[in-house]
C-alpha cells in the first residue's frame, strides 16, 4: 500500500536541513498539520517519525549524536531535562484555543476508532460516558490518564514561552494555509521557515498545500473510522466547569479574552425550576422526601 504522505513528498526536491528542528505541541493542537507541512521541505531520510517524550530522552541522545535525522516532532512538557534536550533543536511550539483543544481531545477519545487496547477508551465504553461527560473529564483531568486543561497548557505550552521557541497558533496556521495566495501567507511561512533555518523555495505554496491536504492526514475526521462528534462549543455545564478550572488560561496564552468570553457565556446549565434530574433528599424531621430545587 502506498503511503500518501510519502507519495506527496516525492513530488518535490529537497535540500538537507541546516540544523535539527523539533515541532513541539500540546496534543490535539494541529500537530500533524504542522509536521506534514514542514515535512515537504525536508529530505525523507532526515525525518525521525518516532516521537521523543520525557521517558525516552536518554534513547534520543544516541540518535542526536548520530546526526542522521534532522526533523522531529512531539508533545514534550517542560522540565529541566526537557530544557536541556531542546538545546539540540530549533524549537517550534504550536498552541491552540484551549476550548477547541478540549473538544478535539474529547472527540478523539470518544470516537469509535480508538483501539480496544487503550485503557482510557475501555473506561469510557465500560461506563458508557456520553460526549459531554468525556469533555468534562478532559477539563478537570482524570487520574492516571491526563491532567486538567489548565495544568496541561501550563506544563506543555506556557512554561516554554521564555525558552526562545518560535510560538505559533493553530488558528493562524490554518488561516494562512487557506489563503496561500495572499502576501501575508508568504510573510508567515517565510518567518516559520527562517526560524527553522530552511531556505524558502519558489514552490513553497505547492509544498504547503501538499502538506496541508487532509487526505494525507491520519487524524482528519474523514480518514477516521467510526462516528466523530463535530460539536464546536462546550455545553452550558462544561462552560461553567471550564471557567471554574481555567478562568485566565486564554489570556495567559495570548488569545482574545472577549472572544473567549462569548464562548463561555456563563449560561446556567439549568433554568432555576424544580426538576426531576436531582435525587430526592431525605431531610431530618420530615415525614416526606423533599425534591431539591435546581
Amino acid at each position: 500500500m502506498v503511503d500518501p504522505i510519502k507519495e506527496a513528498h516525492t513530488k518535490f526536491t529537497h535540500r538537507p536541513l541546516n540544523e535539527r528542528v523539533i515541532l513541539n505541541s500540546v496534543p490535539k493542537c494541529g500537530t500533524m498539520l504542522l509536521r506534514n507541512i514542514v515535512l515537504m521541505f525536508t529530505p525523507w531520510d532526515e525525518i525521525h517519525f518516532p516521537w521523543p517524550s520525557a521517558e525516552t530522552f536518554g534513547q534520543f541522545e544516541d540518535v542526536i549524536r548520530e546526526n542522521k535525522f534532522k526533523q522531529f516532532a512531539g508533545h514534550i512538557p517542560h522540565s529541566p531535562e526537557a530544557s536541556v534536550f531542546m538545546r539540540h533543536f530549533r524549537h517550534v511550539l504550536l498552541i491552540r484555543d484551549p476550548i477547541d483543544q478540549v473538544l478535539s481531545y474529547a472527540r478523539f477519545y470518544h470516537a469509535d476508532h480508538i483501539s480496544e487496547a487503550s485503557d482510557l477508551s475501555r473506561y469510557i465504553r465500560d461506563h458508557q460516558l456520553n460526549f459531554d461527560e468525556v469533555v468534562g473529564l478532559v477539563i478537570v483531568g482524570l487520574h492516571r490518564y491526563f491532567t486538567g486543561v489548565n495544568e496541561y497548557f501550563v506544563k506543555r505550552a506556557i512554561a516554554w514561552f521564555d525558552s526562545g521557541c518560535f510560538i505559533i497558533k493553530y488558528e493562524d496556521l490554518l488561516h494562512h494555509v487557506k489563503n496561500l495566495h495572499r502576501p501575508q501567507a508568504k510573510t508567515y511561512f517565510s518567518r516559520l521557515l527562517n526560524h527553522l533555518n530552511i531556505d524558502m523555495p519558489s514552490d513553497w505554496r505547492q509544498r504547503v498545500a501538499a502538506g496541508a491536504d487532509r487526505k494525507i492526514s491520519s487524524t482528519s475526521p474523514e480518514n477516521v473510522a467510526g462516528a466523530i462528534n463535530e460539536r464546536k462549543e462546550l455545553s452550558p455545564g462544561n462552560q461553567a466547569l471550564f471557567l471554574a478550572t481555567a478562568p485566565t488560561l486564554h489570556e495567559a496564552l495570548g488569545y482574545d479574552t472577549e472572544a473567549a468570553a462569548k464562548r463561555l457565556r456563563r449560561d446556567p446549565p439549568f433554568d432555576g425550576k424544580r426538576t426531576s434530574r436531582w435525587p430526592r433528599l431525605w431531610l431530618p424531621g420530615r415525614t416526606k422526601f423533599s425534591q431539591r430545587a435546581a
